[in-house]
């Protein structure tokens, strides 16, 4: 089992997948509701961690329809956008965080400065933007990688630096959703531009990666790292772009390629930072899907209660999906969080944000 070592001030800690699901698990009863009184975060009991083992297992050793992705954040990153009026140094055991988290899910940071973008420039004309100032010869002079890039993938760099193949993009794009959400994913491995908040969120197949992008900040010794654990369904694929996505056995792939090479439009077979084996999810990382998440400092893992709902163990295989009833999610959205935006799964494995626009 490879484990990952990092260093927080003098301790040294190693991660591996099983620590992860052999080690402190714990959870709690999940109300109906997130502003309800909140039960205390307990030690499972061995029904409970066996259902949680079984159940990441399955999904490791490909027994389900989906993989196990990571993503790494911190604690505090996270409730800025889930909690409102929240003190992480006040709630000992996160609960209200956690309460927040497997109800409401997280969102791509899109969703949070909403209120603040200006939307009145067609979403095709800024995207066509954003690739000509992320792959233009400022970025590439400032990070080596963007530049490695751009010599590999030279058709891709050169379209975006001539401003005439602007109207053509634009045009193409008005007319194909999923063209459009190719291009919105390939955008955010680029590198996210502060004026440009991404609608995609990053996971990668990579434990050690997520570590890093977990650890790898600034006031580390202040913080609360964090690995989310998240089933990613395979059905998915068309929200989601990974290494996978420029693999020319992967027959959904070559159509993407055919259909943008027959669009006049640019395609892609390397990522830029193909070291971190991103998965780019767009919109959100679904409450139903986060498993569980992991804390670096105290090596617990703490279980989405909705695991262990009645609906989510009947079966002998189990829908990837967790059992939430989220009949009141749009008012509790914006009474409990600071988010000015959402999206939401629809049953067919498509995505929609508090616009209506579905990403199919």
């Amino acid at each position: 089992m490879v484990k990952t070592k990092l260093t927080t001030g003098n301790d040294l800690k190693e991660i591996s997948i099983k620590e992860i699901i052999n080690g402190n698990l714990f959870s709690f009863d999940e109300k109906k509701q997130p502003d309800e009184v909140r039960n205390p975060i307990l030690e499972l009991d061995e029904k409970r961690a066996s259902i949680f083992r079984n159940r990441i297992n399955n999904l490791i050793q490909g027994l389900c329809n989906g993989e196990l992705v990571y993503r790494g954040s911190k604690i505090e990153l996270l409730s800025e956008k889930l909690c409102k009026d929240y003190q992480v140094s006040a709630d000992k055991d996160f609960c209200l965080f956690y309460s927040h988290l497997f109800y409401f899910g997280e969102k791509a940071r899109y969703y949070f400065e909403y209120n603040k973008l200006d939307i009145s420039i067609p979403l095709q004309e800024m995207l066509f933007d954003m690739l000509s100032n992320q792959l233009g010869k400022k970025r590439q002079k400032e990070r080596v990688c963007v530049h490695k890039f751009c010599q590999r993938e030279k058709d891709l760099a050169t379209f975006f630096a001539d401003k005439k193949n602007k109207k053509h993009f634009c045009e193409k794009l008005y007319s194909n959703i999923k063209v459009l959400h190719w291009y919105l994913a390939l955008s955010h491995t680029l590198g996210v531009l502060k004026e440009h908040p991404s609608r995609n969120n990053s996971t990668t197949k990579s434990l050690s990666c997520a570590v890093k992008f977990a650890c790898d900040k600034k006031r580390l010794q202040d913080s609360n790292p964090i690995i989310l654990l998240y089933a990613l369904p395979n059905e998915m694929k068309n929200i989601r772009l990974s290494m996978k996505t420029f693999s020319s056995q992967n027959k959904a792939d070559t159509d993407m390629e055919k259909l943008l090479t027959e669009n006049g439009l640019p395609f892609c077979k390397t990522f830029c930072y193909e070291g971190q084996r991103e998965i780019t999810v767009y919109g959100a990382l679904l409450p139903h899907l986060i498993w569980g998440v992991y804390e670096i400092k105290s090596r617990r893992t703490v279980v989405n209660p909705h695991m262990f709902c009645t609906k989510n163990n009947n079966d002998e295989h189990p829908s990837l999906f967790l059992d939430i009833d989220q009949d009141d999610f749009e008012h509790q959205l914006f009474a409990r969080t600071n988010f000015e935006n959402y999206v939401s799964y629809i049953p067919g494995f498509c995505m929609r944000d508090g616009r209506g626009v579905i990403i199919k």
